[in-house]
């Protein structure tokens, strides 16, 4: 009986493998509907009009959070900027904020005058690197430096007048036997009047007048102003009649000497602008990169922003200098990338700020929409239209 019982359950390799297919087939029926009821949302469907509020919701929110979090993190509190008279040896961080520095810039240049350093002319402004070009040159009319007594001239001007040229008297003199005062009288720095004492007191003498051409701390144009009016013991009579002469009618022979050069900025090569008052070839080749960074000049006055030329050197120059009206080259202000925007002196300092705003918001709609950027100064931004197109 129980052998009987036992053949019934007696399988070949192939039976029992069938045997196992069929009882996984089985189990998963069973629990099959157990996942599914499971898997089913309980929530009542959402009609399109409410999943289209919910989305239109969702991009706002999207939007508004990164615009907060490229204010926190690149957009500075625009704090209101003050333009008063300074010296940049003496005031401290707030100053620098005051004048629309950022706390950031205020503490490098403070901890380096920690360091030592000091701001000799209101020239040195521009050696600031953390600054803009532009900010240099807004802050450049309202630098005053204290003098050796500490006296500050703090009048008031308007804006980016420049300071006037400190007043002197041309007299008849002998550079060996004038002192520091005398020299100041005659123009020169107190630093300059004391460099040519110290040669006298060491044994220097100026034997005859074209000496004067030896004081390397004068500059060129000085020496030749100052040459009519020298007198040493050894200067002949006819020398001295002629300084006579010369001095009476110094402002017209100089104009006769030099004859007039015209310069078309725009059309001008290195070779051009070497031929104008106080260029040389390292400045008009500045002048040349800077012209081709822009894509064209618009006006003369953006000469005065190429970097290295004084600005006495400009209003000297500036009547031998014409423009022609040119095609500007423009920037694609809706698709420039970042290192396009890097290469132009107007979006140079702000081109990631450029990229990060056009990536948050919408592209540019019109020229004036650029004045929306973070740190743009109305200045900057009205020069930058001239220079950007909108697809």
């Amino acid at each position: 009986m129980r052998q009987e019982i036992r053949q019934y359950f007696i399988f070949t390799k192939q039976e029992k493998r069938a045997v196992m297919v069929l009882s996984a087939f089985i189990i998963i029926m069973l629990i099959l509907p157990y996942v599914v009821n499971r898997a089913e949302p309980d929530e009542t469907p959402i009609d399109e009009k409410t999943l289209s509020q919910i989305q239109e919701f969702k991009q706002s929110y999207e939007s508004q959070l990164a615009n907060s979090s490229y204010d926190n993190s690149y957009k500075k509190e625009a704090a209101a900027v003050t333009l008063f008279y300074f010296d940049p040896n003496t005031i401290g961080v707030a100053e620098w904020m005051k004048l629309g520095l950022s706390q950031k810039q205020a503490e490098v240049i403070e901890r380096y005058k920690s360091k030592g350093g000091r701001f000799w002319k209101p020239e040195d402004i521009r050696k600031i690197f953390v600054i803009s070009d532009e900010k240099k040159e807004e802050l450049l009319p309202y630098v005053a430096i204290a003098d050796s007594k500490g006296n500050n001239d703090f009048g008031k001007r308007d804006f980016n007048l420049k300071p006037e040229k400190k007043k002197y008297e041309l007299f008849d003199f002998d550079p060996n036997k004038i002192g520091l005062a005398d020299w100041v009288k005659l123009g020169l720095s107190e630093k300059q009047a004391t460099t040519i004492e110290n040669y006298k007191a060491k044994g220097g003498k100026f034997r005859k007048p074209e000496d004067i051409r030896k004081i390397f701390v004068l500059s060129d144009e000085k020496k030749e102003e100052l040459l009519p009016y020298v007198v040493t013991g050894e200067t002949p009579p006819i020398a001295k009649e002629k300084a006579q002469f010369e001095k009476s009618d110094i402002k017209e022979r100089i104009v006769y000497e030099r004859p007039k050069i015209i310069v078309d900025i725009n059309l001008a090569d290195s070779a051009g602008f070497e031929k104008l008052y106080g260029i040389g070839p390292k400045l008009a080749s500045r002048i040349v990169q800077y012209r081709e960074w822009l894509g064209g000049f618009y006006t003369i006055d953006q000469i005065r922003e190429v970097y290295g030329l004084p600005d006495s050197t400009f209003q000297k120059l500036k009547p031998d200098l014409r423009i022609s009206a040119i095609e500007l080259k423009k920037i694609a202000i809706n698709s420039a990338d970042y290192n396009t925007l890097k290469k132009h002196p107007y979006t140079r300092n702000l081109a990631y700020r450029i990229v990060k705003y056009r990536d948050s918001n919408t592209p540019f709609k019109t020229k004036e929409h650029i004045c929306r950027i973070p740190e743009m100064t109305d200045e900057l931004c009205r020069k930058l239209q001239r220079y950007i197109v909108l697809e």
